[in-house]
């Protein structure tokens, strides 16, 4: 049995549009507001010099051509211009030490990968390794929130509420 050429084009449609609906059903709403996209992730940002997607203070630290590097979270929250170069006196201060903190985790890392695949390692070397990279990586992530509470301090009590709520409304997304 033939389907008129209209009915099984008009069928197609209906099924793509169904198909679309329970698509958007499913997705995530994304956050409406500047802050919280920053939050999230979506947009620029989060991109990492050495991959990944880590979101804090190296991936807007690379990021020099985009609201001067300013860290995703705080994009959408209104800085004043007195506040934008407070922030940017902060990320001045910090990006040299940053920069060194991640040199020296990526090289531990690295380090760490290249025995693993060196025949004859001993697990001793291989602990050692993973001791340094550990130590590594936990200087850097210091250095990052010790860099984020100083830019927290440098938001009014408004600012303050707005990047809660929006953190709050994250956790309470699946």
């Amino acid at each position: 049995m033939l389907i008129p050429l209209r009915t099984a084009a008009a069928a197609a449609i209906l099924m793509a549009a169904a198909l679309n609906l329970s698509t958007r059903a499913n997705a995530q709403t994304p956050p409406a507001n500047a802050v919280c996209r920053g939050l999230s992730g979506e947009g620029p940002g989060f991109a990492h010099p050495g991959g990944g997607g880590v979101p804090g203070a190296i991936g807007w630290m690379a990021m020099r051509g985009h609201d001067h590097g300013m860290p995703p979270w705080m994009r959408g929250l209104g800085l004043t211009s007195a506040q934008k170069d407070q922030v940017f006196q902060i990320l001045h201060d910090h990006e040299i030490a940053l920069r060194d903190a991640a040199k020296l985790a990526h090289a531990q890392r690295s380090a760490l990968h290249q025995a693993s695949l060196t025949a004859g390692t001993s697990p001793a070397q291989l602990q050692t390794l993973a001791t340094a990279a550990g130590q590594a990586d936990s200087a850097l992530a210091l250095q990052m929130a010790q860099t984020d509470q100083l830019l927290l301090a440098v938001l009014s009590p408004d600012q303050q509420n707005t990047l809660s709520s929006c953190l709050a409304s994250l956790a309470a997304t699946p």
